[in-house]
């Protein structure tokens, strides 16, 4: 908006200063200063448990990530209430990891629409996989960069990957910043 940097004694950075906080504050009377998040936490725990799904854990593990990754990354927080959440970051598990739930139409024991669920689940796989890709992306283990070899060993070696890991690395690339934008915007 701005080709320029605003100096913080300028005139017009005091002026932009003062309604960012005026709105801040309108914000906050809106909300009636009540600022409590219910987190998803305690429901996909209380839903795992209920499923027997805790003692496998890696799939506790992926369900709780997904919760992680959603809450943080993405505006869902905002958008579903927290046991959709919980319940999409399981569907989304059971998915990746083709494990299918012992329990038929298990979303009903937690009072949930299905509906709701497959879109916040529909939400957290675009995190998994990119706008252009339609399977799920798993990035090969990397092993750390070797210590003992020169700075310029180290480079020649980077470089010498192959086209398709670069091309990867492009894309994920483009991916973050495509997400940071969003966020911006």
């Amino acid at each position: 908006m701005y080709d320029r940097q605003l100096s913080t004694k300028s005139k017009k950075f005091q002026e932009l200063k003062e309604l960012i906080l005026g709105n801040e504050l309108l914000i906050l009377q809106k909300l009636g200063f009540n600022l409590k998040i219910d987190h998803p936490y305690p429901y996909l725990i209380e839903y795992l448990q209920k499923l027997n799904a805790m003692s496998d854990g890696k799939f506790a593990q992926f369900s709780w990530n997904y919760v992680n990754d959603s809450w943080i990354r993405t505006t869902m927080c905002l958008t579903y209430e927290p046991q959709i959440v919980a319940a999409a970051a399981i569907y989304v598990a059971s998915r990746v990891l083709e494990r299918p739930l012992d329990v038929d139409n298990w979303y009903e024991m937690f009072n949930i629409e299905f509906d709701r669920v497959k879109e916040a689940s529909a939400v957290m796989s675009s995190m998994i996989r990119g706008p252009a890709d339609q399977e799920v992306r798993r990035s090969p283990p990397t092993k750390p960069p070797n210590r003992n070899r020169s700075p310029g060993e180290r480079d020649s070696r980077r470089r010498s990957g192959s086209r398709d890991d670069r091309k990867r690395s492009r894309v994920d690339n483009e991916a973050d910043r495509s997400n940071k934008r969003a966020r911006r915007e």
